[in-house]
């Protein structure tokens, strides 16, 4: 997707304002543009000029979700931009163009009514859209603000995903914008439909498409099991976090009691988690502690065919938590 952003700064953005674009590194535009974010960090940046707007623009794509943020700027006279230059640029058609320049999917049904919406540190207002295409769901708007005027894109692959407009009020308020935005660092994350039944192929699924491989450090616990024997071995841990993120581990467990000690890494912010669980003949309980001072606790559900568990659970934030280890 993010080969096409050139026809989409020339030919979409700037209807009928012609820019020579050059792609420019990201560091040296961070004060004129920018998305404070943990996660969705610009990893592509570019500036255009024409001798009365001056325009920057980044992107983002992780292999599921796409971010894009452009700021224009008058910068010759005392013009400003029209009232309704915003909602010219999220009219149906203009929207439909935009998803056929960034090869967002087939048939795009975009939302006959907009929204309005301020972000979570009430700095902007967002005037915007959703669609759905074949390939997944997204939101895209912006505003004008005297001689400046921003759009702002999240396209993401995962139809299930919430894009709530909680989520896009605190993605908003990390945009970087000079005069009015200086950008409220988040680390909010789209939480995925990966749902309490998700499988373990989902969920490695997941990691791969996502690119994260090996997240976190290696976690130890115990893991019962049916035989009298005492049983050691590795298996597969995955976490799946709403709003932080889809970790995957090495379990190292001793069939010596039906409790356990969980240590792992958040991925986002290297926070350590310490936790316990335990477990009756199928069902248990489990809760851990991070040192950023999130935490989260649930219950457990044990199939001793296989020794494969699975639990589910909330944070302290209300987000879901699931546990996943695979049988052997």
């Amino acid at each position: 997707m993010r080969k096409n952003i050139f026809i989409l700064l020339a030919l979409f953005l700037t209807s009928s304002i012609s820019f020579a674009w050059d792609e420019v590194d990201c560091s040296s535009i961070k004060n004129e543009i920018d998305i404070l974010h943990t996660h969705y960090q610009p990893q592509g940046c570019w500036v255009g000029t024409n001798g009365q707007v001056k325009a920057f623009s980044v992107d983002f794509y992780d292999g599921r979700d796409y971010v894009w943020f452009d700021l224009q700027k008058i910068i010759a006279g005392n013009t400003v931009w029209g009232n309704d230059y915003a909602y010219q640029n999220i009219k149906k058609d203009n929207i439909e163009d935009l998803i056929s320049r960034l090869s967002l999917g087939s048939n795009p049904n975009v939302e006959s009514k907009s929204g309005s919406i301020k972000s979570s540190n009430n700095r902007l207002r967002y005037y915007y859209r959703s669609f759905e295409t074949s390939d997944g769901k997204g939101v895209f708007g912006g505003n004008s603000i005297n001689k400046l005027f921003y759009t702002f894109g999240f396209f993401t692959e995962d139809k299930s995903a919430d894009l709530s407009e909680d989520f896009l009020s605190e993605i908003l308020s990390s945009l970087k914008i000079p005069g009015v935005n200086q950008g409220q660092q988040s680390s909010i994350k789209l939480s995925g439909g990966l749902s309490s039944s998700s499988s373990i192929q989902d969920l490695t699924d997941a990691i791969v498409e996502q690119g994260t491989g090996n997240y976190g450090d290696d976690v130890n616990i115990t893991i019962p099991n049916s035989n009298s024997e005492s049983y050691t071995g590795q298996r597969t841990f995955m976490l799946n976090w709403e709003n932080v993120g889809v970790m995957q581990g090495t379990l190292s467990f001793n069939e010596q009691e039906r409790t356990g000690r969980i240590d792992f890494k958040l991925p986002n912010d290297n926070s350590t988690c310490f936790g316990t669980y335990a477990l009756s003949e199928a069902n248990g309980t489990w809760s851990f502690l991070c040192s950023n001072d999130s935490s989260a606790t649930g219950s457990l559900q044990w199939n001793p065919s296989d020794n494969s568990i699975v639990g589910n659970g909330k944070d302290n934030k209300n987000n879901a938590v699931q546990v996943m280890v695979a049988g052997g």
